[in-house]
């Protein structure tokens, strides 16, 4: 019959038992175990059009509630005789969007599209598009459209946060999928002909396509959404950042702008009512014929009506100091 150990031994099976236990329940939360969840991909990842014409794909941004970014950009190869590239527009993401391929030191086939938000304190997470990139197609082939992390050590596509002085890239480069783009040849010495709504600025954000006509209020959409420009679809325009043509009108989409929207609206409400007080007050003093009950509450509408006016003018000083002085909230500056 096997002896079992002595109590001081089987004590000591024990401690190394349970040390083992929490070393292999730990070590994954360690530095080295981390794993960078924010990420960058294209949609669609793979897509098969004709020579000549145009297409989008979405440069995708998720970032996990733990994490905050500021900025973000991809940068890319391609192949340049197989594909062109037309522009870059703002997503839903960040404030700005910019995109580069000419400068002296950059390869052909090269692009980077870069985007940013407010600043440092104004970090964002979740899920949404970085930005919109349109190709064109311009000779039968293959052509991928594959992430550049680093060159020559310098990071180049990533999400980064704030770190003090500098910036801390947030996303794993090796979990980045590249995109693969197919264009078919047409007919030999042709170019395709392209209907309407099929051209490399088919439809601006007012609603009117090539080929189209134009609703009532687009020239009202227009001046809010690419001030500036008497034809939308002339150029590739970028549209104006924070701003959105509703049936309210032009809206400001950023916190700050809409906070200030917002306040507009009720200070204007309250305003007129406040001079209706003044109008209806002095009506019942007028048609009082001296009767002294008409005269009081003429009197008090009309205190009352001024002393609401001045709540509302101070208001807006007093607004300001709690909203911007005290619980920094953005619009109140």
């Amino acid at each position: 019959m096997t002896k079992l150990l002595p109590y001081p031994y089987t004590k000591l099976v024990k401690k190394i038992f349970f040390t083992l236990v929490l070393f292999c329940f730990f070590l994954p939360l360690g530095e080295k175990g981390k794993v960078l969840a924010a990420t960058l991909s294209l949609n669609p990842g793979s897509k098969s059009v004709n020579v000549g014409e145009p297409f989008t794909v979405d440069l995708k941004i998720n970032i996990p509630p733990s994490e905050g970014a500021t900025s973000a950009q991809g940068v890319f190869d391609y192949n340049k005789n197989i594909l062109e590239f037309v522009s870059a527009s703002n997503g839903n993401f960040f404030n700005t969007v910019n995109s580069r391929t000419s400068y002296p030191s950059d390869p052909p086939g090269y692009l980077n599209v870069a985007a940013a938000g407010t600043g440092t304190g104004q970090e964002k997470n979740g899920n949404g598009v970085l930005a919109m990139v349109t190709f064109t197609g311009r000779a039968a082939g293959n052509s991928s459209l594959s992430f550049k992390c680093t060159s020559g050590g310098a990071i180049e596509t990533g999400i980064f946060r704030p770190a003090g002085a500098s910036y801390t890239n947030i996303v794993d480069c090796n979990s980045l999928a590249n995109g693969n783009y197919v264009i078919a040849a047409g007919a030999a010495g042709t170019t395709p002909t392209l209907g309407p709504g099929q051209g490399r600025a088919t439809c601006d954000r007012c609603g009117y396509c090539e080929g189209g006509t134009k609703s009532g209020d687009w020239d009202k959409c227009r001046d809010c959404i690419y001030p500036g420009l008497t034809d939308t679809l002339t150029g590739h325009p970028t549209p104006a950042p924070g701003k959105s043509w509703t049936v309210l009108g032009c809206l400001s989409t950023t916190p700050g702008g809409f906070v200030q929207t917002i306040l507009q609206f009720f200070i204007t409400i309250a305003g007129g009512l406040a001079f209706l007080g003044l109008l209806a007050g002095g009506a019942t003093i007028l048609t009082s014929s001296g009767e002294p009950d008409k005269l009081n509450t003429g009197r008090e509408i009309i205190i009352s009506s001024i002393v609401g006016l001045l709540l509302i003018i101070f208001s807006v000083f007093i607004l300001r100091l709690i909203g911007f002085e005290i619980f920094k909230i953005p619009g109140f500056s």
